[in-house]
């Protein structure tokens, strides 16, 4: 009786092993779906939306850059198309404000607070360009980014050209890691 009982245990361990790897694989495949789902807004293309800024389209590009905004999971460099687009237009206004909103989903991202220097540089806002500055070297000072993505470390290096950094230690801690 002992070994049966045993043997029974076996079994329900190996099935619910196996079962718990179908359902494991299968929330796995769900979960990326869903990712490419809901990673890209239908009619709004990052190459395409950068080729139509490239080509001088700003106000195309702004269009299409809001649109890819309407996504709660947009990236971080749809705020700043669209910021970018807005300036070359002179709706540096519309530009501050949608960089400020962005910045409250995205409080810590690096490439949109050097966005906001710029944009509230053109808008006059000094005062501003100094604390969005000062919260950069903060950010900079807490994280450990030598590990982090490219456009991080290009945005820090930035950052330390803005503040007033030696150019040639910027090249080397900072874009020669990147290249």
């Amino acid at each position: 009786m002992h070994f049966c009982v045993g043997t029974a245990q076996r079994e329900h361990r190996r099935f619910s092993s196996d079962f718990r790897d179908r359902l494991l694989t299968q929330l796995l495949v769900s979960l990326f779906l869903f990712y490419l789902a809901y990673s890209r807004v239908p009619g709004a293309d990052w190459e395409d939306a950068q080729k139509v800024f490239l080509k001088g389209e700003y106000a195309e590009c702004a269009r299409l850059a809001k649109e890819a905004l309407k996504d709660r999971f947009a990236d971080e460099e749809w705020s700043i198309l669209l910021a970018k687009a807005q300036m070359e237009v002179g709706q540096y206004k519309e530009a501050q404000s949608g960089i400020s909103e962005a910045l409250t989903r995205r409080s810590r991202s690096l490439a949109l607070r050097l966005m906001a220097c710029d944009v509230f540089r053109l808008n006059g806002e000094i005062e501003r360009v100094k604390e969005t500055m000062d919260e950069i070297n903060q950010i900079a000072s807490m994280r450990r980014w030598l590990n982090s993505d490219p456009a991080t470390v290009i945005a820090l290096g930035r950052a330390a050209l803005l503040l007033g950094a030696d150019p040639r230690l910027v090249l080397e801690n900072f874009y020669n890691q990147v290249k």
